[in-house]
């Protein structure tokens, strides 16, 4: 599937959580170490979620007409449930059965995203909008230590370390990487560019002021 290249960064991230998604499936028991999926929660997968809640999808009800609520309720509900869950197996109360339903919802929030959030995005903005979009999720990325529209390291380079060195975005002042710029919207759901259209992610161009 074709991605724009301003979620190009989520994107990528997600093939890292279905990795881990995938080794919760395959425990085999309630024993196996749950340190490495926790160090790839903390250095990276938790500031993931962060960065759909407080920049994607806020920008998405900003700069599109065609906003769909029931889908960005769906994503926080699944990010809530999932935090918890994290919260769980950190305090030693998950079994086997919960790491493994733990994989299987981690797979399908990824498949959901991909198959449906990110394509009902791209097709509701316009090509100034996805820019200004893409320009918000570069900065907040590019916070976090990870090159613009880049990609965060395999699984076998999240090491404690580099779990620790890395910083929110939403941990210091200012915008949080959102322009106070405000994009024309599509003038109807659908209208916007095709997948892999638009500016670079890096763009800091801003679209012309809408008119109050």
């Amino acid at each position: 599937m074709k991605r724009a290249a301003e979620l190009h960064g989520l994107s990528h991230d997600h093939h890292q959580v279905l990795h881990w998604a995938l080794e919760l499936k395959r425990s085999e028991s309630a024993d196996d170490p749950a340190q490495p999926f926790l160090d790839f929660w903390h250095g990276h997968a938790g500031e993931h979620f962060r960065v759909e809640e407080e920049v994607l999808l806020p920008g998405w009800a900003q700069l599109s007409d065609s906003f769909d609520e029931s889908m960005a309720t769906r994503v926080l509900g699944e990010h809530l449930a999932m935090r918890a869950e994290v919260l769980r197996l950190e305090a030693g109360e998950f079994g086997l059965d919960a790491r493994r339903a733990l994989g299987k919802a981690l797979e399908r929030h990824v498949r959901f995203e991909e198959r449906e959030l990110f394509p009902a995005i791209e097709a509701g903005l316009d090509e100034a909008a996805l820019a200004e979009l893409g320009a918000r999720l570069a900065q907040a990325e590019g916070e976090l230590g990870q090159p613009p529209g880049g990609r965060a390291a395999g699984p076998a380079e999240r090491t404690i370390s580099s779990a620790g060195s890395r910083k929110s975005p939403f941990d210091r002042g200012g915008t949080n990487g959102r322009s106070d710029a405000r994009s024309g919207r599509s003038s109807r759901p659908g209208s916007g560019a095709a997948p892999g259209g638009g500016s670079a992610p890096g763009s800091r161009s801003t679209p012309p002021k809408r008119g109050r």
